[in-house]
């Protein structure tokens, strides 16, 4: 069984969704930025008109098409956390169906299947995030690029990308180029989401001034407070043997150096394309979080595996023993149990690659890692849209603000019904504490002479006194 048919397809998306019905929806920024973004939204029907350029603020002013799609769900209600999950499973079978359509398009349809299970790609599977958008908008492209029939679903997917995630933005040029060069007479229409751009633009530009706030904010208020929390840890990057071994890392932990292979038409224009996007993300990812980084090579993963699939001179077994090398060397590379298990796995699945045991052994991998990280959160509700590891911290910021008292707190994760709580100030946050500008910024002190200072790593410069505060860590 050289082909992965539509029913293999069907039947891996299926224990995908099943799988991820029965996880937990996680990650910082759905927690931190989609949830109260689209609350807020749904409360207030606009959006914040004064900001700070910090971690907790910034994502208002963030493309806004998941918020948009979120916001509705707070009509649900108990069943909120229900029906967060049946979007999140409709992403998954799309791609699913996606990725079977790309392969019919292929001389070894096997190749892009390995895409499904990426390391980094099942990682993201399990945590509500719009980087799966911008992969649904590269794999519709790539599509429309083969044929124009796919043409709406593509520009329909692209607009929601690029309304979704500001690192869409460099893709979606590059698609631009592309179609430019190769595909002249669709241009136009690859353009259309460019009118969803610019309304947004304009209104970042009239709220912020700033039409891409909180990005580059020192260049159009170059009197604004530095980005402390967001941007220098961006901008710091360590040239060194650790920041080396990152970027190669990501590098073969998004299977790039497969791009190599490629033998089709328009080789140089692929490498072209390729080459940039994997140069955009070197130097823009955060040596600190290399791990989260490689999430943004997921486009080019996808667009390099399609393009080799689609090179019949290149015999599989090569295929098998780059992609595996590479594996290995993200492996090896790697410093925690999950990247191994990840690495270990896909590994299996490649080297089923072509045979009868090709869905299965992807089904009983996915299926090993969703029960692992049920395993690890065994003792979180399933229909729980938070992080109850946080329980106690939350439930003692809780306790302070029911005794009438004020909290500081650089503990942005904080669910939905406390973030607004105006007695929960949360550090650099105008949105999430009003008064925060007044206290800290000021250097004010606050009028009550009891409050309580959550994670204080952030405040040590201001030096307040043991006794008005309680330290939680």
């Amino acid at each position: 069984m050289s082909r992965v048919s539509g029913l293999q397809y069907a039947l891996a998306a299926t224990v995908v969704c099943v799988v991820l019905f029965c996880s937990i929806l996680s990650g910082t920024d759905y927690l931190a930025y989609y949830l109260p973004a689209a609350k807020y939204l749904f409360d207030y029907h606009d959006f914040p008109r004064e900001l700070l350029p910090s971690r907790v603020d910034g994502p208002y002013a963030f493309p806004p098409a998941e918020y948009l799609l979120l916001a509705p769900t707070f009509l649900a209600g108990a069943v909120q956390a229900i029906l967060v999950k049946w979007l999140a499973a409709a992403k998954c079978a799309l791609l699913f169906y996606l990725l079977h359509r790309l392969a019919k398009h292929t001389e070894r349809p096997e190749v892009v299947a390995w895409f499904a299970f990426v390391p980094t790609l099942v990682m993201y599977l399990f945590v509500y995030n719009t980087d799966i958008n911008v992969v649904l908008a590269t794999a519709a492209t790539l599509l429309y690029f083969r044929c124009s029939c796919y043409r709406w679903p593509a520009v329909a997917l692209i607009a929601y990308a690029v309304m979704s995630k500001y690192t869409c933005w460099p893709l979606y040029g590059l698609a631009i180029l592309s179609f430019a060069v190769a595909r002249r007479r669709e241009l136009p229409f690859l353009l259309l989401p460019l009118l969803l751009v610019a309304p947004f633009l304009a209104k970042n530009f009239v709220y912020y001034h700033n039409p891409v706030f909180p990005m580059l904010h020192t260049l159009f208020n170059p009197d604004a407070p530095a980005y402390r929390d967001l941007v220098e840890e961006w901008t710091t990057q360590r040239w060194d043997l650790g920041f080396a071994r990152n970027i190669i890392r990501g590098l073969a932990g998004g299977l790039m150096f497969t791009a190599l292979l490629y033998r089709g038409a328009h080789r140089t224009l692929f490498m072209g394309i390729v080459g940039s996007y994997t140069a955009l993300w070197a130097v823009g990812m955060n040596p600190n979080m290399s791990g989260d980084s490689i999430r943004f090579l997921l486009p080019a993963t996808l667009i390099v595996l399609v393009a080799v699939a689609r090179s019949p001179a290149v015999p599989l077994a090569t295929m098998k023993r780059v992609v595996i090398m590479q594996l290995l060397l993200f492996l090896l590379l790697g410093r925690d149990v999950q990247t191994a298990a990840y690495a270990i796995v896909a590994i299996a699945v490649v080297l089923a690659a072509g045979t009868r045991w090709a869905v299965p052994a992807f089904m009983a991998g996915f299926l090993l890692v969703g029960a692992a990280r049920l395993w690890k959160k065994a003792s979180i509700d399933p229909a729980d849209l938070g992080y109850s590891a946080y329980a106690e911290e939350i439930g003692t910021m809780q306790s302070i603000s029911g005794q009438g008292r004020t909290v500081f707190t650089d503990f942005h994760i904080l669910p939905l019904e406390i973030s607004r709580d105006p007695r929960i100030i949360v550090d650099r946050s105008i949105v999430s504490g009003p008064a925060y500008l007044e206290h800290i910024y000021g250097k004010q002190r606050p009028d009550e002479p009891d409050f309580l200072l959550v994670v204080p790593a952030t405040f040590a410069a201001y030096h307040f006194d043991q006794d008005d505060y309680v330290a939680v860590s």
